[in-house]
């Protein structure tokens, strides 16, 4: 055994006590770990002088000082570069010095590294400017090209001499402007220089093609055409008219010829010589040492090349819809047929088998009462005792019965009695990942409830508006003729809306409208007369601008205006409506004196003199011209006259009314309230007069109607739901004991509590509600009045809001813009319904899909009760929120509100919202949406047609519906105070069924629609849903089998079978019948997980799809179209993590440890939805790194910055393009045979993908196995790493105890790459592929036939180390004086015997065994043998345990190794020291 004992002292005397030779006696190992620094890309500064040239005032003078100091530059006259150009141009802010001192203060500026640094407003401004120039110059290289080229052939064919050299010196002159000017460095500098050296040629080729039209009267002129033009128009139109395919086909075919033709226009035009992206489609010609006439054809080739690029690319943009929406139809009508058919085949033999078992009252129901008893006393009783004794309440907790879980939330934390505060804590905790938060259960639904009545109402409103538009487009479409000639449709699109307004507004009646509209526009008058009609019952005595303004009079619909429905709307100080309206505001002014206080206090703390004292300093450095010596050129005055003051004050108050307006979320009605108070504006607000004209015009009144009908009826609709609302919550707390009538009341029973009066209520523009009246503790009162979340905050952050924009960007790519992943959340919402067995004749999937057809793209083509119908289910469907709740297109959409909300829109918001309002993006958005609504609205109906069995037309059944199902008094009442009927609670017990069975975000926990605002995670609210929704099937499914009616008992077992099939038995289904079908059988798909599959599908369903040949096969992974896989994935994980203890042999603690935090253990599996790196951010870490999280590389240390840079955004560009983007290449690469993503695609699984969802992919095991060669390799370098062998510090028994462990990871890596030759080998990969694999690394043969044949090759130590730490330590010891004191027991330091015997014995290890040195037990000794035997047993052979030939070490006896592996335990559960003691007993 190694010598324990480090050094041997001398027994000499000296001066130094114990501790001080202790101290003094310190060993320290340094190693060289200095590498050479990555050079990465430039690093993006900032310098706020360069915000200089974005200034309409100082910008010209500081672009010439520019291009001054870039001549100087490019000319190499360094020398001649001024200070303030240094200042300008070569500095950067100081980060040291933070924000404002350091950024924004132009006094400390420091010096910017060019080489490495690039300053990131100034180079976007430069790509702006030379855009331009380069657009212009790429239009009249059109002119150079034609001369170039005439002059060569005039020279060819006369012999003359003309010059040809016009497109070269075009080319010289641009190079000397960018030379002058500069050229963008940053991927955001050439974006902007693209954009804009595009927007001529762009604007050009628009305006051509616009006026082609114009051309038919010319035509008419000519001898011989006049009257054809007409003719073949009209011949044309009745043609089209009359065929409802060609002339769709005809619309398409117009809208391509005419989008192809701009886009390829415009790439001619713009594209010149300095484009640096080639073509896609097509190869560019080169132009490299190129002149005269072979330049300027060269030239015109590749202009040609970018045109016809172009036009192919804008020809396919009117494709998109029509394709869209076919393939979505195609896809739904598909499968919904299959499952209807399938499901009444199916029904009938599954349905009498519930029945049958639902005759039993007794036995089953026992044993489901039993089950929910035992998980009642484990979590509500023992777990609920259990956190009240860690919370301190252990004596409460033991003596006292609990009160029901219903009652915690009326108790408060200020509470006298322990057991209320604890139980309180305990409930407010679970309110974050309780659905309804911190409200009872039946407060929830009545907020859910009014929220969903708002978006009802006006989802309505917004369709019938969408009809009218689109009848309108299609009245104005006939006059075709009219529209190519001196008429345009957009006015007769105008003029039919017009007269819909005024029907609305009294002034036209119905029978003078274009038939197709009278009937939407009756039904749009009888929606807001309806919402009209309410407002008005509720209006307060006195408050007479809500009823002059929302009701009183015999219109229907009032003006809006452009202020509020237009955020971007600017009006300069400079425009004569602002002026106008100032000089109203002047006058207001001095006729009150308040006012001109306030504009003298206003002048005297103006901005202006603030920012005259801050600049002050750098105003003459910035000026290269002389303003009369006082440098007021510039800047204003700072101190100002009254009648100056007044004048500016009057611009102030314009100012801030405009400003009202830019306000998201804004209460249209309060924001008139208060300019009507700024205004001074009596009659307006008293009496409902007409806005002064100077005001309506700055406020932009209109005459629009879809802003006047939504302006009337959105601030009405919801001050009516939260009124109502108000008042349901009001009658049902006060039923329960949450709130009071009065403050005594209150504090009687709320014990110790804060009590607050509820107070004002927010959104009842005007309206009361009694519970503003009512009293509670202030808790409670929070929790009522609030709808901000726990992590809402982040979302106003500037820079995080735009990070989270940025976010859920990425996030709608890779969901809503992609087809595949639409179809693929159509067809696996088919396992929601599934779930709770919803099969056979009660409802029509067909004619589910048909209504969400009609409502993405035939709205406004139906006419009468089609749309009539169509409406009016949808209004349900969102009423009883069965609709209008889909996981991804919510949250994205509450995302976006989140950070919008309280803040001023600017330029990106509006961005956002243009492109949100594109048509594209919307119906991308709704029929992602549908294919979840078809599903939820096949279960509500068939919910409706279930219960309506059930009630047998009793109320009386529904009151025990909601007792014994929902755990829910039924309220007989509606929000609206009416009495509620039987099929509206039967609609409503059907919208409960599907809110709490299926994904729904309304019921989403506030913690998990927190971490949306982080950088966690990829829609997070659906695995919560998931898991909510399995949940809530298993419990609603057993309360209906312990019912006690048979109905419902055949609907739970129902249910019970429905979860059964859909979180396990699918999967195995499908597994099994593939395995059969392929011979790659599930037990062999397993080996291949754990063996050869990367991590992340550990844990996965795998199923292979074709035969293995040669280790090539097609696979798809279950786990992305099984929606309810992620249940029970902690599961699988769990027992594949068994598996692997068995196999590995881990310990017991590296066993918890891993399924409490191993990367493939349960837990990690059950939160790593929530906790991942969202898709974006991913990206970006992967750029950083330069590897993927799959380790593929993505750019290398020996690349260029530039290389770098250029890797990076390709691979950005790549992995956050929209999945539409990811199909179209995919489908390229099918068609052309070109790579994509180191593959050839099949056209077969990409239109799987598109069409199923399901994306097979194929595997090629040959490429496994250069990855597991490269491992194999790499072993031996990565062996030592970490150890501390060498260490002059370490000795003893660590070192042999650190050798076994270094040994041990030797054989499990040797043993994973073995076991995945051995299960290559099972699918076709031949062991002489893998030898040569091998032998292409030089693996030496002896090694090939070990690895091959399974033994293990054991890693020697260094003896050059262990002799060069012996030297160390004498040397040290000599340094330091010890050598006459002591002496270095060698053995200690470097134990050699054991080292060797060590490799000796695993030199025999196989790798299909287990670790020798983990299967040694520890000897039973009797009492009476002693001193141990000397002879050696083998370990008996055991389920092929490895024989251990353990010879012994001269002359140190042999280890005894007991035969009764029982009576002792294992080798490796012992103390180290004990196991060398073991194995060296005489040392």
């Amino acid at each position: 055994m190694a010598e324990e004992k480090p050094y041997t002292y001398y027994d000499v005397e000296t001066d130094l006590g114990s501790q001080e030779a202790q101290d003094f006696i310190k060993f320290q190992s340094t190693r060289n770990n200095i590498k050479e620094p990555v050079v990465s890309s430039k690093k993006k500064v900032f310098n706020p002088l360069s915000l200089l040239l974005f200034d309409p005032t100082l910008g010209p003078a500081a672009w010439i000082r520019k291009g001054r100091y870039n001549k100087k530059i490019s000319e190499g006259k360094l020398d001649q570069v001024t200070d303030l150009e240094r200042l300008e141009f070569e500095s950067k802010g100081d980060k040291n010095r933070g924000i404002f001192e350091g950024y924004l203060n132009p006094k400390n500026l420091v010096p910017r590294d060019k080489e490495t640094e690039v300053e990131i407003v100034g180079d976007i401004a430069t790509g702006a400017v030379t855009g331009v120039p380069l657009g212009l110059k790429a239009i009249v290289e059109l002119l150079t090209i034609g001369i170039d080229t005439g002059s060569g052939k005039i020279n060819d064919k006369f012999g003359t001499n003309l010059p040809e050299g016009y497109t070269e010196a075009l080319d010289k002159v641009a190079r000397n402007f960018l030379s002058y000017s500069g050229e963008p460095e940053t991927l955001a500098g050439e974006i902007m220089q693209l954009g804009t050296q595009f927007a001529i040629p762009l604007k050009i080729s628009s305006t051509i093609i616009g006026n082609i039209p114009k051309l038919r009267p010319l035509l008419n002129k000519l001898p011989g055409f006049k009257g054809v033009a007409d003719a073949t128009i009209k011949a044309g139109s009745k043609i089209k008219n009359t065929n409802r395919f060609i002339k769709g086909s005809t619309n398409i075919a117009q809208k391509m010829g005419t989008s192809g033709l701009a886009l390829g226009a415009s790439d001619i035009l713009g594209s010149g010589g300095e484009r640096k992206l080639d073509p896609i489609f097509f190869q560019r010609t080169n132009e490299e040492g190129k002149t005269g006439r072979e330049l300027a054809a060269a030239r015109f080739a590749n202009k040609i090349k970018f045109g016809k690029e172009g036009a192919l690319i804008g020809g396919l943009f009117p494709l998109l819809g029509p394709a869209l929406g076919g393939f979505a139809k195609l896809v739904g009508f598909s499968g919904a047929v299959a499952f209807d058919v399938a499901g009444r085949v199916l029904n009938p033999f599954v349905s009498p088998v519930f029945n049958l078992m639902a005759k039993d009252p007794l036995i089953i129901p026992s044993l489901i009462k039993g089950v929910r008893g035992n998980a009642d006393v484990i979590f509500n009783q023992f777990g609920t005792r259990v956190l009240l004794t860690l919370g301190g309440r252990g004596k409460q907790a033991l003596t006292r019965q609990l009160p029901e879980y219903k009652d915690w939330k009326r108790f408060t934390v200020d509470s006298t009695d322990e057991l209320k505060v604890g139980l309180k804590k305990i409930d407010n905790a679970i309110s974050y990942i309780r659905s309804a938060g911190g409200l009872s259960e039946s407060g929830a639904v009545i907020k859910s409830s009014a929220k969903a009545e708002i978006r009802a109402s006006a989802k309505k409103v917004q369709d019938l508006l969408a009809s009218i538009e689109n009848k309108s487009y299609d009245l104005a479409k006939s006059f075709q003729v009219l529209y190519n000639g001196k008429g345009t449709s957009p006015s007769l699109m105008n003029k039919y809306a017009d007269e819909v307004l005024e029907f609305l507004e009294g002034k036209r009646k119905l029978s003078n409208l274009p038939d197709v509209m009278k009937s939407t526009a009756q039904l749009l008058k009888n929606e807001m007369k309806q919402i009209n009609t309410v407002f008005n019952k509720y209006i307060p005595e006195g408050d007479s601008i809500s009823h002059i303004l929302n009701g009183g009079t015999k219109s229907y619909v009032k003006k809006s205006f452009a202020f509020l429905n237009n955020p971007a709307r600017a009006l300069p100080e400079s425009e004569p409506i602002f002026k106008n309206a100032a000089k109203l505001a002047k006058k207001i002014i001095l006729k009150d004196k308040n006012l001109q206080d306030e504009a003298r206090i206003f002048s005297e703390n103006s901005l202006v003199k603030r920012v005259t004292n801050e600049i002050g300093d750098i105003k003459n450095l910035l000026s290269n011209t002389k303003r009369g010596g006082k440098g007021e050129g510039i800047l204003r005055k700072s101190k100002m006259t009254q009648s100056e003051a007044i004048t500016e004050y009057a611009n102030v108050m314009v100012r801030q009314v405009l400003n009202m307006g830019k306000v998201d979320n804004k209460n249209p009605l309060e924001i008139l309230r208060r300019v009507g108070e700024k205004f001074q504006l009596e009659g307006f607000l008293k009496r409902g007069e007409n806005l002064p004209d100077e005001i309506a015009k700055l406020l932009g009144q209109e005459r629009n109607l879809r802003n006047n009908v939504l302006f009337t009826t959105s601030s009405m609709m919801t001050a009516v739901a939260n009124k109502q609302m108000y008042d349901s919550l009001a009658r049902i707390m006060l039923k329960q004991g949450q709130v009071f009538t009065s403050e005594a009341a209150a504090k009687a029973t709320k014990e110790g509590a804060r009590i607050v009066q509820i107070g004002k209520l927010d959104g009842m523009q005007g309206l009361k509600s009694e519970f503003s009246n009512l009293w509670t503790d202030a808790e409670t009162a929070k929790i009522l009045l609030s709808n901000r979340g726990p992590l809402d905050f982040l979302a106003e952050i500037p820079l995080w809001n735009n990070y989270l924009k940025f976010k859920g960007g990425v996030q709608w790519g890779k969901t809503v813009g992609s087809p595949a992943t639409t179809t693929r959340n159509f067809i696996t919402a088919a396992d929601f319904v599934m779930q709770r067995g919803l099969i056979g004749g009660r409802a029509s999937v067909v004619n589910s899909v048909k209504m969400q057809v009609d409502d993405v793209y035939h709205s406004g083509q139906l006419a009468g009760t089609a749309e009539q119908k169509l409406l009016a289910n949808i209004e349900e469907g969102i009423k009883y929120r069965a609709l209008d709740e889909n996981i991804v297109i919510t949250e994205l959409r509450e995302l976006l509100a989140a950070t919008q909300k309280g803040t001023k829109i600017n330029s990106l918001d509006t961005l956002i919202k243009a492109t949100g309002d594109m048509k594209l993006i919307d119906v991308m958005g709704k029929v992602y949406a549908a294919g979840d609504h078809v599903w939820k609205w096949y279960g509500y109906n068939w919910y409706k047609s279930f219960l309506t069995d059930y009630a047998k037309n009793d109320m009386k059944r529904m009151q025990t519906w909601f007792s014994k199902v929902a755990g829910q008094e039924l309220d007989l009442l509606n929000n609206d105070g009416s009495k509620k009927t039987l099929q509206e609670a039967i609609k409503e017990a059907s919208g409960y069924y599907v809110t709490n069975t299926m994904p729904t975000y309304s019921k989403v926990p506030p913690l998990v629609k927190g971490v949306r605002n982080l950088p966690l995670g990829n829609f997070v609210a659906f695995p919560a849903e998931q898991i909510r929704g399995t949940f809530n099937v298993l419990n609603i499914s057993t309360k209906e089998i312990l019912s006690g009616d048979p109905i419902l008992r055949s609907m739970g077992y129902r249910g019970l079978f429905g979860s059964f099939v859909t979180t396990g038995a699918k999967g195995i289904a499908i597994q099994k019948t593939y395995g059969a079908l392929t011979g790659l059988t599930t037990e062999l798909m397993e080996e291949y997980q754990r063996n050869l599959t990367p991590g992340y599908q550990t844990n996965s369903q795998l199923v292979a799809l074709s035969k293995a040949v040669e280790g090539k096969f097609k696979m798809v992974d279950l786990s992305t179209v099984l929606p309810y896989d992620f249940v029970n994935r902690p599961f699988r994980a769990l027992l594949n993590a068994i598996d692997r203890k068995e196999i590995n042999q881990e310990n017991t603690f590296d066993f918890l440890f891993g399924l409490a935090f191993g990367e493939k253990g349960p837990m990690r599996e059950l939160f790593d939805p929530f906790v991942s790196t969202p898709i974006g951010n991913e990206a970006f870490n992967a750029v950083l790194t330069g590897t993927t999280k799959s380790g593929k590389q993505i750019w290398g240390e020996l690349n260029s910055p530039e290389e770098k840079w250029d890797k990076s955004v390709a691979y950005l560009a790549q992995t956050l393009e929209p999945g539409a983007l990811t199909s179209m290449r995919q489908a390229y690469s099918a068609l052309t045979g070109t790579e994509y993503k180191g593959r050839v695609y099949d056209m077969k699984d990409v239109l799987m993908g598109l069409f199923t969802g399901v994306k097979p992919y194929e595997v090629d095991l040959n490429k496994n196995i250069d990855f597991l060669v490269n491992d194999y390799k790499t072993i031996r370098s990565k062996a030592f790493k970490g150890s501390d062998m060498y260490d002059p510090t370490t000795y003893g028994s660590v070192i042999s105890e650190e050798f076994i462990d270094i040994q041990r990871n030797i054989w499990l890596e040797q043993k994973r790459i073995y076991d995945a030759f051995v299960t290559a080998q099972k699918f076709g990969v031949t062991r002489t592929t893998i030898s040569n694999e091998l032998r292409s690394r030089q693996t030496s043969y002896m090694d090939i036939m070990k690895i091959m044949s399974g033994k293990m090759d054991p890693i020697t130590y260094s003896k050059p180390r262990m002799e060069e730490k012996i030297k160390e330590l004498r040397e040290n010891d000599r340094i330091n004086g010890f050598s006459d004191k002591r002496e270095i027991n060698q053995d200690a330091f470097y134990p050699r015997g054991e080292l060797d015997y060590i490799l000796r014995q695993l030199n025999s290890q196989r790798l299909d065994e287990p670790f020798m040195f983990d299967q040694m037990q520890a000897p039973t000794i009797p009492t009476d043998q002693f001193p141990p035997k000397t002879t050696v047993e083998e370990v008996p052979e055991n389920n092929n345990q490895t024989k251990l030939p353990l010879e012994p070490l001269p002359p140190q006896p042999a280890v005894r190794v007991a035969s009764n592996v029982n009576a002792s335990p294992p080798f490796a559960s012992l103390p180290k020291n004990d196991q060398f003691k073991l194995l060296f007993p005489n040392g």
